[in-house]
């Protein structure tokens, strides 16, 4: 995560109306970090594969500085998220961060899954959208594709490090 984006993030999670982040990509906790500085009762649930070895490490120091507001879901997103729908009914975000995996379909699944624990005024962020690079081409065709169907409104989208590096912000249209 750069310095433009963990502003744009904080001024997000500080929105009077967010009180719960779901982010798919945990990875070593720097976007949990952001989230959970912005506000002191944000809550902040994760999914993430947890193939890097230092995932626990990062979500239990996670957990050790911001107690009881912080949970994470190790497994792959494609099945976690359901399975989280599944046994938390009635659960909401506010804001709903995919920064997952790069490659194939997940991403489309991704956001497809997520829009279960969304609801009509929830803020939509994904991330590797605004890029040249290989990474960014299966989320920014699943971005597209939700787009093109009017599944997703995108608001805006923010581009730095020269046009390397981005993100996309909406919401899911209901």
């Amino acid at each position: 995560m750069f310095t433009e984006q963990a502003h744009y993030y904080t001024a997000v999670g500080r929105l009077p109306f967010v009180r719960t982040v779901c982010e798919i990509g945990f990875n070593a906790g720097h976007s949990a970090a952001v989230w959970l500085t912005s506000q002191p009762d944000l809550r902040l649930q994760s999914f993430d594969i947890g193939m890097h070895g230092y995932v626990g490490t990062a979500a239990n120091h996670i957990k050790a500085q911001f107690p009881g507001r912080f949970d994470i879901k190790l497994g792959d997103s494609v099945q976690a998220v359901p399975g989280f729908v599944q046994r938390h009914p009635g659960f909401v975000c506010d804001v709903l961060h995919v920064d997952g995996a790069h490659e194939g379909d997940i991403p489309r699944l991704d956001l497809a899954n997520m829009r279960a624990l969304a609801r009509p005024h929830s803020i939509l962020l994904m991330d590797d959208l605004q890029c040249p690079f290989p990474h960014c081409r299966a989320p920014r065709t699943a971005w597209d594709g939700l787009k093109a169907a009017g599944e997703i409104e995108e608001w805006d989208c923010q581009s730095y490090e020269d046009g390397k590096r981005g993100w996309c912000v909406g919401r899911y249209v209901f």
